[in-house]
């Protein structure tokens, strides 16, 4: 099985961001594995366990961008918001109880993922390396 993994280039160096990150995949890989399938409900089980933390890892995000003073911050909210509305239909559509998420559904899960940290969480780590809380990436060789 092809395990979830997210590319180096996206790791977030900031506080736990990149931690949970991989939290919430390994979620999605045991979910993909059926690895979780020890008890009735456990399926309902797993997909509400991964929307919890995905909910909370957008807490935590949050909470860390309101510090620093992100000026995005407003925008970077409303796209947490819609992600996680987002995740919780593609998710809620295919677990009804009976069988684990299937590979496509799992895909656009992760789809969602990457765009996430594509789309919105590189430019947060872009301001704190700009307020110099973070030092540059290093250079690609």
């Amino acid at each position: 099985m092809q395990r979830y993994l997210l590319p180096q280039a996206f790791h977030i160096r900031y506080a736990n961001i990149h931690e949970e990150h991989e939290a919430l995949l390994e979620l999605l890989n045991e979910m993909k594995s059926g690895g979780m399938h020890e008890e009735p409900g456990s399926i309902r089980s797993a997909t509400d366990r991964f929307l919890d933390s995905l909910a909370t890892h957008f807490a935590n995000e949050e909470r860390l961008m309101a510090e620093a003073r992100y000026p995005r911050y407003e925008e970077h909210r409303s796209h947490h918001q819609e992600c996680l509305a987002l995740a919780s239909t593609i998710l809620g559509g295919d677990a009804d109880g009976a069988q684990y998420p299937g590979k496509a559904t799992l895909d656009r899960i992760f789809d969602l993922l990457v765009n996430t940290v594509a789309r919105v969480d590189l430019y947060f780590e872009e301001y704190l390396i700009g307020c110099g809380r973070l030092p540059d990436r290093p250079k690609a060789v």
